[in-house]
């Protein structure tokens, strides 16, 4: 009966297409040629369709409505791979938004304002984009600059199952093989060629919108209704929601993916005056770009790459994020760029950077400036008590150890410093971590304080944190993959 309906009955089946964004959309990824990272221009044989593919969605986040799905670069035939709708790929940094601090944040266990070591992991060998090892870094600046270690933390500390569990609601795929921070936190998936999991442009674009949308997603609808030929409608697409975070988790993770698109390369990203919030994802090898974002209005994500994998070369992360910009600045024509309101129990509270808890004066006359910042919190998340970790002590200024009673008076000098757990001669913070050693020059012989002698002398006590005010001033390998 169906065969009969399409073959002679007179069908109309209404999609929810923008053609004009659709066709400027198709016109802009073929105009993305393979020079755009640096590779030569090639034709799968005996076709004209490019080797250098891409593909594209957007979608109206919060009527689910899909205005434009572009599935490939160049010549498309009826049976031409739709690789913005069904070609599962590795998603890379695009996962962690959704599969680590959204949840994270959402289930209560991090706020955005907490800190992290940004320090090599004993036994795992993950490391972030650029080689670099900050030390402290707080969880919004953790995602903004896409650090995998800090990403790598956190995913351990949530566990595998409850970022399953959220990817799942986005949609995204997993096979047995796909487990452990390097799918949950890195977006690497196993893509067998015979079990392929992972996500898609369509897939992401309506995960981003959660953010946009206070944290409920809208199941995308390619069409509105189908009819016969007496105008009879045989189909008619509801629209389908399901709240995955919160209003206020939704809103500090756009605000923290604000500061991820502004902060980097994602720049590229921006057009006009619209807000924008987004991500990257590499994959290991370069061999898949992405970009996924969303103003307030719309939700969109571009893939780039080759069907074969193969590596495209470094720097060129950006370029999703270029051709995003351009085919969501057509979308947008005509469109406010009011951003989205804060929702209610988010309170701002300063803190500091190197301890996520309430600033004293120390944290302000840190050698590297202030280390004070305001941060959205859930209200009942915020800290309460005061930074531990700044603290001011006497050093012999020769060599920088722990000033004791016999250290010169002309050497002595007071320095403010942080400490740390487990300090790491690797990170950039390392210089600025407490010293250990008490002071040991020839001319001064070394007479350790007593326990009352060293806390009087090691501690600043000035600054009763109660007079504080709040005033304050944005891949990687594991395993081998070269993930961002």
């Amino acid at each position: 009966e169906v065969n009969k309906l399409l073959a002679n009955g007179g069908l109309k089946i209404y999609t929810n297409m923008d053609r004009d964004l659709q066709d400027y959309a198709q016109k802009v990824l073929d105009e993305t040629t393979a020079a755009t990272v640096r590779k030569q221009e090639t034709y799968i044989a005996g076709t004209k369709t490019p080797e250098f593919q891409g593909a594209a969605t957007v979608v109206d986040y919060k009527t689910g409505e899909v205005l434009a799905l572009i599935g490939g670069r160049g010549e498309q035939g009826a049976n031409s791979l739709n690789r913005a709708y069904s070609d599962l790929k590795s998603i890379g940094s695009s996962t962690k938004p959704l599969t680590v601090y959204g949840p994270a944040i959402e289930e209560k266990l991090i706020t955005a304002g907490d800190t992290i070591d940004d320090a090599p992991i004993p036994s795992i060998d993950v490391n972030n984009v650029d080689n670099s090892l900050v030390g402290n870094i707080t969880i919004r600046d953790a995602l903004a600059q896409s650090k995998n270690i800090g990403t790598v933390k956190t995913q351990m500390k949530i566990g595998d199952s409850l970022s399953k569990r959220y990817g799942e609601k986005f949609g995204i795929t997993y096979s047995k093989a796909s487990k452990g921070y390097s799918a949950f936190a890195l977006g690497e998936f196993h893509n067998a060629s015979d079990d392929r999991d992972g996500a898609t442009p369509y897939i992401l674009a309506s995960a981003f919108g959660v953010f946009g949308n206070g944290g409920v997603y809208t199941e995308p609808k390619l069409y509105s209704k189908v009819t016969d030929a007496s105008g009879n409608i045989l189909l008619e697409k509801e629209t389908e929601t399901k709240r995955i975070f919160s209003e206020q988790t939704a809103y500090i993770m756009y605000d923290i993916l604000k500061d991820a698109q502004a902060n980097s390369a994602t720049n590229a990203a921006k057009f006009s005056t619209m807000p924008v919030a987004g991500k990257t994802g590499t994959t290991t090898g370069r061999k898949d770009l992405w970009f996924s974002g969303l103003t307030p209005h719309l939700s969109a994500s571009v893939w780039l790459g080759y069907d074969n994998r193969t590596p495209m070369n470094d720097g060129y992360s950006s370029a999703s994020a270029r051709v995003w910009g351009k085919i969501m600045a057509k979308a947008s024509e005509g469109m406010s760029t009011k951003d989205i309101p804060m929702p209610d129990n988010i309170v701002k509270v300063a803190v500091c950077k190197d301890s996520g808890h309430l600033p004293t004066d120390l944290c302000r006359q840190d050698p590297r400036g202030n280390r004070v910042y305001e941060e959205y919190f859930i209200k009942g998340t915020e800290p309460t008590g005061y930074c531990e970790n700044h603290v001011k002590v006497k050093v012999n200024s020769a060599n920088n150890k722990l000033a004791t009673p016999n250290t010169p008076s002309h050497l002595v000098v007071e320095k403010i410093f942080i400490k740390k757990a487990s300090p790491n001669p690797a990170t950039n913070d390392y210089q600025y971590v407490l010293p250990t050693e008490y002071n040991d020059t020839i001319d001064s012989p070394v007479t350790p304080p007593s326990d009352t002698e060293e806390e009087n002398e090691n501690v600043d006590g000035d600054g009763d944190p109660s007079e504080e005010d709040n005033n304050s001033e944005g891949t990687g390998d594991s395993t081998n993959n070269q993930t961002e």
